[in-house]
């Protein structure tokens, strides 16, 4: 990836790689390419193809960041909350959302300080979400998340994940009223009167 860098236009030459000085300057041992290599400093040697005598050298710093990666989706839980008066009313499928709640989770063991999450509420990840701490979703009922994980020293080191967010709806009172009757027996089986209390008692 340097080398039309480093012979700057140059023709009729070769350049050849090292792990030191001196051996650039000898042309001793130049590595394989491709290279595996943690951070490090590669000395090269740029030599003309008409004289072995004739050379220069320079050297680059190799600098090898952590990948991120982020917990799969699938194994992400769902924020979940009821739906309230906190924004709007509590029959409209909104509510405000902490989203950094999942930033652990995301993170799947690496360190906080070496990576940034960031969230969208676009799978395009155009729609960035500024205030993740207090984001009321835009879909009723709920929605998915995206979210990018980056490296904090190369943006280029990123990868993607995603979680839901679900507003579960409130149970809505029949009869606030429910009248139970029956003959003296002692126990009430108060189960059977659920369907005259609540719509949906089965959720």
């Amino acid at each position: 990836l340097k080398t039309s860098e480093i012979e700057a236009g140059g023709t009729d030459v070769t350049t050849t790689y090292h792990e030191s000085l001196g051996n650039a300057n000898s042309g001793f041992e130049p590595l394989a390419i491709p290279f595996e290599s943690a951070n490090t400093t590669i000395f090269a040697r740029v030599e003309s193809n008409n004289s072995s005598n004739c050379y220069n050298t320079t050297s680059f710093e190799l600098q090898v960041f952590e990948t991120p990666i982020p917990k799969a989706s699938s194994d992400i839980s769902a924020i979940e909350l009821c739906d309230d008066t906190l924004v709007g009313t509590d029959a409209d499928g909104k509510n405000l959302f902490n989203l950094k709640l999942r930033e652990t989770d995301i993170l799947n063991g690496q360190a906080a300080s070496k990576f940034e999450v960031r969230y969208f509420k676009d799978a395009a990840f155009t729609q960035a979400i500024n205030d993740p701490e207090n984001f009321e979703n835009t879909v009723s009922g709920g929605q998915t998340i995206f979210v990018q994980m980056y490296n904090v020293g190369n943006n280029n080191c990123v990868d993607s994940t995603s979680f839901e967010l679900i507003v579960h709806s409130l149970p809505v009172i029949k009869n606030p009223l429910v009248k139970v009757e029956q003959c003296d027996l002692n126990v009430f089986n108060l189960t059977t009167y659920q369907q005259d209390i609540s719509e949906g008692h089965l959720n």
